[in-house]
């Protein structure tokens, strides 16, 4: 079991490496922010529902929390669609980095712990994460999205399902180190989190790299490879073994090696 410690020491490694690695994270992230601008508009927070009943010649502000923000590649993506967004993030690193490259975020980004938001209740009108949620254990983290919403709130996300980098599992002999949740897990621990599900999608996507330790570099980079006090990383005798492994059974078409991801995106509404 990866200690909370060691998630966010390699995280806040990563904050200067993340951007130039993180290429499948930014595609999720693109995901996420059009599920939410496609949902806001189709269901709508209670604030906006609120907003136009009365005839409001504009809607009020709508809240929004990028929860597990990182360096911020939702919350760029989402700044224009209308929200005042706030970010928290386990790794304050990678929050500083944020600050730098988002500077429009100003004070609106905290240091946190997604399964303990440092927020009150029902202070959002929305709440989106990306690729974060499979750090921590869903039943929690879940339930905190459902405190901070108001009611009728929408919380959308992409997480990590549990076929994810399974040939890098087979090939070294070690265990997932994120909570790869599947979907009928997922959703279970949504509808007991006070939340009905709207939209639920999976999707495997192929990546490919040069080599095994192409693959293992960029997790690093990207701070998805922490590992426990008392773990070592894999033995130069074994790593080599695990690279003829991987080589010979999850080849590329041409050169390289192939690595699944197995993504999931779930859009819910917090019940009114």
């Amino acid at each position: 079991m990866i200690e909370k410690s060691a998630i966010k020491k390699s995280f806040a490694r990563a904050a200067r490496t993340y951007d130039g690695y993180a290429t499948l994270q930014r595609e999720a992230a693109g995901v996420v922010a059009s599920l939410l601008s496609r949902f806001v508009r189709e269901y709508g927070p209670v604030a906006m529902e609120s907003g136009a009943a009365a005839g409001a010649p504009s809607m009020p502000p709508l809240y929004l929390l990028d929860s597990g923000s990182g360096t911020g590649a939702l919350s760029a993506f989402i700044k224009d669609e209308g929200f005042s967004v706030f970010g928290v993030d386990i790794a304050l690193p990678m929050l500083e980095y944020s600050r730098e490259t988002l500077p429009w975020t100003g004070g609106r980004l905290s240091a946190g712990d997604l399964e303990e938001l440092p927020y009150r209740d029902e202070a959002f009108d929305a709440v989106a994460s990306s690729l974060a949620l499979q750090w921590t254990e869903p039943g929690l983290s879940f339930n905190e999205a459902a405190r901070v919403l108001k009611p009728g709130g929408l919380f959308v996300f992409s997480t990590l399902g549990p076929a994810t980098l399974h040939e890098l599992r087979e090939c070294l002999g070690s265990e997932a180190l994120a909570r790869f949740t599947n979907m009928d897990e997922a959703l279970r621990l949504l509808e007991a989190s006070g939340f009905e599900t709207v939209f639920s999608e999976e999707k495997t996507v192929i990546k490919h790299y040069s080599t095994l330790r192409d693959l293992l570099v960029t997790l690093k980079q990207i701070g998805a490879s922490p590992v426990s006090k008392d773990c070592k990383g894999p033995s130069a005798s074994l790593l080599k073994g695990a690279e003829a492994s991987y080589s010979r059974r999850f080849p590329a078409e041409g050169s390289g090696i192939i690595a699944t991801y197995e993504l999931i995106y779930i859009v819910a509404r917090k019940r009114v």
